[in-house]
């Protein structure tokens, strides 16, 4: 296991759980998108670089993404495709990988948390019965490895544990997604179908994007289906997407 230096403490405060107060919540919001800001630097790869670790880390170029969308897995799986070019959506393997390098389950969440220039900022969800729950206390990530006609696998973290926890949820549900490639890019700029810009970040022989997906455009250029009321998300097997908490403020800083 390796050995990291302490984050500071203003980064644990950014991630406590949101009060239902609106102006502490805003307040909060505004925190967050500092946050954002301060993940472009390169320190955690300095710190990594000092302590000799096998894992580095990298950031590059800037992104004004914050939390991104929510997806069901149907738009994950759908054969227009998501990913930008020359990445894929992470399987359930890339996922074990980073785990695996990070040190384990035990404490991979909380590094991830911790990583400057991952970005593991707790986007919630949008369940399968469509409420939108858990902003400010989990993140969920969706693989693109199925388990069943109705499940496949994810990865998920809680504000105040150090896990990365693997289960198996429902298509239905909206969960953040994050892509991956194994060599590096050819440029510090990672652009999407709709023109968002991503960063990009190495630990260990993977490269993952910075930050959640916001597409809201298939690779065909066909647009993925929003605006859905509770009913309608609950019983689709199409592909859609949802803002974390309900909230387009919370898509890009």
């Amino acid at each position: 296991m390796h050995n990291y230096p302490t984050p500071p403490l203003w980064k644990h405060f950014s991630q406590l759980p949101s009060n239902r107060d609106k102006n502490i919540m805003e307040v909060r919001r505004l925190f967050l998108i500092e946050q954002a800001k301060y993940e472009n630097e390169m320190i955690m790869y300095n710190f990594l670089k000092q302590l000799g670790s096998s894992t580095t880390t990298q950031v590059v170029a800037e992104s004004n993404i914050l939390y991104g969308l929510l997806y069901n897995w149907y738009a994950v799986n759908d054969a227009g495709g998501i990913a930008p070019d020359g990445w894929r959506v992470a399987t359930d393997d890339d996922w074990t990988i980073l785990t695996n390098e990070l040190g384990g389950a035990s404490v991979a969440g909380g590094l991830l948390m911790d990583t400057n220039g991952f970005s593991a900022l707790l986007a919630g969800n949008r369940d399968s019965s469509g409420a939108h729950t858990a902003w400010g206390f989990y993140a969920w990530w969706w693989t693109s490895t199925g388990v069943s006609s109705t499940n496949a696998w994810d990865r998920n973290l809680y504000y105040d544990l150090p896990n990365l926890y693997r289960n198996d949820a429902n298509k239905k549900n909206g969960f953040s997604v994050r892509c991956v490639r194994d060599t590096q890019p050819p440029s510090a700029n990672v652009t999407d179908v709709t023109g968002n810009v991503y960063t990009w970040v190495q630990i260990g022989s993977q490269y993952w994007l910075g930050q959640n997906l916001a597409t809201t455009k298939y690779n065909n250029g066909n647009p993925i289906p929003t605006g859905l009321d509770n009913a309608t998300w609950a019983s689709t097997t199409d592909g859609a997407y949802a803002y974390p908490n309900d909230d387009s403020n919370l898509v890009y800083i």
